[in-house]
């Protein structure tokens, strides 16, 4: 007797408790991807422009204008088009923050746009913000999401997890309330499930397709972080842009329309 054919796997099937986030919705092209989709979260890349704005960007502004290869660099999406955009439609925004010079900033334009601290996750590298940064966050923001990455003290999680769960604590105290690893991070399903013993919510990010996002989400983390690259479910979302590159898709022609009159 033949094997029954399994039912595809859909948004419906996905456990609730795990937030999904659509990585680097960092041009108007995507955030119209974003907008249509039933994706909570959008993140998007903050960094300063050469005009001294805050503009969406994942790679740096320097050598990029003028010299007409990159109009999206020339005209930018800006930070607030894209808080007033994401809210008015319902929508969470991610903000990750490239550049240690822009929080300030940044906490002005969000303490205007409306939002509520729901609306709204901050991510950071520790490097580049640095404890003083993690706490403005905190103080301004009491119910947002701030998050850091770990992947680099993966390595003393397995080897030293004393060691590890003190650095650990210490963030938590600046006002960091969820870790994130990339899905290459191994061992990431016992990672995970020491964070979760050790009481830290996790996001899971750089999840590269359907595939490895369904086992992602299957691992039970706070949030997955994807490019929601998913064609076979009618998503075709663009990526941050890293390196200039960006997701394409073809579409088939539609067959010419049969004359029945």
């Amino acid at each position: 007797m033949p094997d029954r054919m399994c039912a595809p796997v859909t948004e419906a099937d996905l456990p609730e408790r795990v937030e999904l986030v659509w990585h680097g919705v960092n041009d108007r092209a995507n955030l119209r991807h974003f907008l249509g989709s039933q994706v909570r979260w959008g993140e998007c890349d903050v960094r300063r422009d050469p005009q001294g704005r805050l503009a969406l960007r994942h790679d740096p502004f320097e050598g990029s204008v003028g010299r007409g290869l990159d109009d999206r660099a020339a005209r930018p999406l800006l930070a607030d088009e894209l808080l007033r955009i994401a809210l008015a439609g319902g929508k969470g925004v991610k903000l990750d923050i490239k550049q240690h010079d822009v929080v300030d900033e940044l906490l002005g334009l969000v303490g205007r746009s409306g939002a509520s601290g729901d609306d709204l996750w901050f991510n950071g590298r520790v490097d580049v913000l640095g404890e003083g940064a993690f706490r403005r966050l905190r103080r301004a923001w009491p119910a947002a999401t701030v998050q850091c990455p770990i992947d680099a003290l993966s390595p003393v999680i397995v080897a030293a997890p004393d060691r590890a769960r003190a650095a650990l604590a210490e963030l938590a105290a600046w006002g960091i309330d969820r870790f994130s690893l990339a899905w290459s991070t191994q061992p990431i399903a016992w990672l995970l499930d020491r964070l979760d013993q050790w009481g830290h919510d996790v996001n899971v990010y750089a999840v590269e397709n359907l595939d490895e996002f369904l086992r992602a989400v299957m691992l039970l983390p706070r949030s997955v972080t994807a490019d929601f690259n998913f064609p076979e479910w009618h998503y075709f979302g663009r990526g941050p842009g890293r390196g200039g590159r960006y997701h394409r898709y073809q579409l088939d022609a539609a067959p010419a329309a049969t004359d029945v009159a």
